[in-house]
């Protein structure tokens, strides 16, 4: 709370989104239990916030963003979800399903460290669980450039999925994932 009121003590008028996380890298460094904070001004730029409840589900949160920032001038959303409850990739689709093709969507899920128990984003001068927050960018002068890389690697046999629900992995080879995950990691399985 102390940290919302100082960037908005910091940046009068200024529209403060965010949320938790499981770290923070800057450069070569990683870090925890810290705060990141970024600053944007434009000239040619307008900016609006949107934010929805996870209660109804994800497709429906993201629905109801792209309702929020409609708007032909609309170029690109910037979206932060809580981590824990939301299917990510319903979220998107919904959102995606309501802008124009040639918007350009980016952003992430909070995280909560290592411990997956609670999740938080802000918006509108509060930290809130279960909710969505997005940013939607107006205007022709606003070029948007985004990549992505993924952490994960190859470990073990290559093995075929047998049993999914979207994106939730149930069984690999007909046997329960869970179990082939902990016997891989054996001692690292317990955090």
């Amino acid at each position: 709370d102390g940290y919302l009121r100082a960037c908005s003590d910091r940046f009068p008028g200024a529209i403060v989104v965010g949320c938790s996380t499981a770290g923070t890298i800057a450069g070569p460094a990683s870090f925890d239990d810290e705060l990141a904070v970024t600053a944007l001004r434009f000239d040619h730029t307008q900016v609006r916030v949107a934010t929805a409840s996870t209660a109804a589900g994800a497709h429906q949160a993201g629905a109801a963003i792209a309702r929020q920032l409609a708007d032909p001038a609309l170029v690109h959303v910037l979206v932060l979800s809580e981590g824990i409850n939301v299917n990510g990739t319903e979220l998107v689709r919904g959102l995606v399903a309501g802008v124009a093709p040639s918007v350009t969507v980016t952003g992430g899920l909070a995280g909560d460290g290592d411990r997956m128990e609670k999740t938080l984003v802000i918006a509108d001068g509060a930290a809130r669980r279960d909710h969505v927050v997005a940013v939607g960018f107006y205007g022709d002068r606003l070029h948007i450039g985004h990549g992505c890389m993924g952490g994960w690697g190859p470990f073990g046999p290559e093995r075929e999925i047998t049993r999914a629900d979207g994106n939730v992995l149930y069984e690999l080879d007909g046997q329960p994932a869970l179990g082939l995950y902990k016997r891989y990691l054996g001692a690292h399985a317990e955090g």
